[in-house]
């Protein structure tokens, strides 16, 4: 039986990484491809289409497979905390990542910022911030 670990330990000769660096891994990827059953009826045609269904990830989303590099890198870099603005996907996977990690989290969230996943976060057990009212169109600036 194969176990799955990870994309960093699985792609590892194909990612910008080190022996040093750690795999910071929630077991992501590796996720099922569905075939499409119903597009034959309704196209009239004979297809062989499968779906790759990235809601099996950790948080449900496809950026994990990003996260999982990205705070890899910052704790081989000794980073303490990240930081990512997102409404929704990306402040989640960063904050489950983080925590797994054992580094603080801060997520921008813009004033007009509609909350897709505004207590994912917490539900993932994660130490992350949620800092609303900042202006994230302001490429970085902080107020």
């Amino acid at each position: 039986m194969h176990c799955w670990k990870g994309l960093i330990n699985c792609y590892r000769e194909f990612l910008p990484v080190t022996a040093g660096t750690p795999a910071i891994t929630l077991n992501e990827g590796n996720t099922p491809l569905l075939k499409a059953l119903n597009l034959d009826d309704v196209t009239g045609r004979k297809l062989n289409l499968y779906f790759k269904y990235e809601g099996a990830n950790p948080t449900g989303s496809f950026k994990d497979r990003g996260m999982t590099l990205a705070i890899s890198k910052a704790v081989e870099a000794g980073s303490k905390i990240v930081i990512c603005a997102s409404t929704g996907n990306t402040s989640a996977s960063a904050s489950a990542y983080a925590a797994h990690a054992q580094i603080s989290s801060v997520v921008l969230i813009p004033q007009s910022g509609y909350i897709l996943h505004s207590s994912y976060p917490r539900r993932q057990d994660c130490n992350g911030q949620t800092r609303p009212g900042h202006d994230t169109r302001r490429n970085g600036i902080a107020d």
